[in-house]
């Protein structure tokens, strides 16, 4: 005897495609490697007037290079307390832990907006971006062109039957 399940649809929204197509690390470290050319900038900023040759200008522009450099390795550090539990929240809302058979529908990439089936589900890794979802999207494809992270996919429905 099959149980009619209520499959309450959640709705892909603008926050669901900001986290799946990855902007807030995107932005976090530009505003982190921007804050550091700025800083670098205005510490060199002597370099640049009161230089007579071109060495010291070259200086100043390996200086802003590597506080740019600096700038981007530091935010990653400083981000992955910050948005790592951003983006376990947010997969955790795009229906968490994913389940052989269940439909979900892919939120980037060529077959944005496709409701397929999922394959498989595994941890690649124990943190917040470290599940990995196998869909169903065909044969002709290549190995990981149907592999998705759990922030790239929402839930549709559960599992079907059978």
């Amino acid at each position: 005897m099959k149980i009619k399940e209520k499959v309450k649809r959640i709705k892909a929204t603008k926050i669901h495609y900001f986290f799946a197509q990855g902007w807030l690390e995107k932005i976090w470290l530009i505003v982190f490697s921007s804050t550091f050319v700025i800083y670098g900038t205005f510490g060199e900023w002597g370099f640049i007037f009161s230089s007579t040759s071109w060495v010291e200008k070259l200086l100043f522009l390996g200086g802003v290079f590597l506080y740019a450099l600096l700038g981007y390795f530091v935010g990653i550090i400083a981000g992955w307390p910050i948005i790592g539990p951003l983006y376990y929240n947010r997969s955790l809302k795009n229906g968490e832990p994913f389940h052989k058979g269940e439909m979900v529908q892919i939120l980037v990439g060529p077959y944005r907006g496709s409701i397929v089936p999922v394959i498989k589900a595994w941890d690649a890794a124990e943190y917040a971006g470290g599940h990995r979802i196998h869909v169903d999207l065909g044969s002709e494809l290549e190995v990981n062109e149907n592999i998705f992270t759990s922030t790239e996919i929402l839930r549709v429905s559960p599992k079907i039957n059978q």
